[in-house]
């Protein structure tokens, strides 16, 4: 399975520091294949699925943080 969520925000370490907890959310592309990002690109690129099937959706601007595991 293939999605890809456009406009959404991703969490951007701070690159000066990356022990440092800063950054900040930026707009990215999203595409994940069989449940592993396979890339991320900047929201404003022309991006296209790699797989035609893929779902596409709509991230609104709202959060996408990958691999977050709640242990609740």
């Amino acid at each position: 399975m293939s999605l890809l969520i456009k406009g959404a925000r991703v969490w951007q370490w701070d690159a000066v520091s990356p022990t440092n907890i800063t950054g900040s959310f930026i707009p990215k592309t999203v595409e994940i294949v069989d449940g592993i990002v396979t890339r991320v690109d900047p929201a404003s690129a022309t991006v296209t699925a790699a797989n035609p099937l893929s779902k596409i959706i709509d991230g609104k601007g709202k959060i996408v943080i990958p691999g977050l595991i709640d242990s609740h």
